[in-house]
């Protein structure tokens, strides 16, 4: 094997480990001054370096370069558009209620009274520890109250009541 095609299989492994650096930075790390991060950076680099080294002759960006970093290019703006809609998404929380009869939905009279509250408010629920959707249900509520009104505070301890057996 040529020094030119241990310089193709340098370079692709370069690029490999360059983007597992990336990757592990981003993702496993979260920090750029760890071990393994600096290191894949300098094995990537390294790889890269010498499949420029050992093609220094050729004209390495033809056609298949142009239409392969076209692609790339297009994956980062999917990537980077997909974060952007999920950041924003997670910042400016919204939620709809699709029921037929809006059962979900807090009317205008309970948001008022929400307003009005001046001291905390405890809730106290006993319920079956068989009905998730109830329990689904009663912290929708709370979540929805909690973001209607700052005196708002719940904690919550779901048990099951067992009913005395008569014998």
């Amino acid at each position: 094997m040529s020094l030119k095609n241990w310089g193709r299989i340098a370079g692709l492994f370069g690029v490999v480990v360059l983007f597992s650096a990336v990757f592990n930075w981003l993702f496993v790390t979260g920090s750029i001054a760890s071990a393994g991060v600096i290191a894949r950076f300098a094995v990537g680099a390294a790889g890269i370096a010498f499949w420029l080294v050992s093609n220094r002759g050729e004209r390495p960006l033809g056609r298949g370069a142009f239409y392969g970093a076209v692609s790339a290019v297009s994956a980062l703006v999917l990537v980077a558009a997909l974060a952007g809609i999920n950041y924003i998404v997670v910042k400016k929380a919204k939620s709809w209620d699709l029921t037929k009869d809006r059962i979900f939905t807090l009317s205008d009279q309970t948001i008022g009274v929400l307003k009005g509250l001046k001291e905390p408010v405890t809730v106290q629920a006993f319920f079956s520890g068989s009905e998730p959707s109830t329990w689904s249900w009663i912290r929708g509520c709370a979540s929805t109250k909690r973001r209607r009104t700052s005196s708002a505070s719940s904690s919550w301890t779901r048990s099951s009541i067992r009913a005395a057996s008569r014998t």
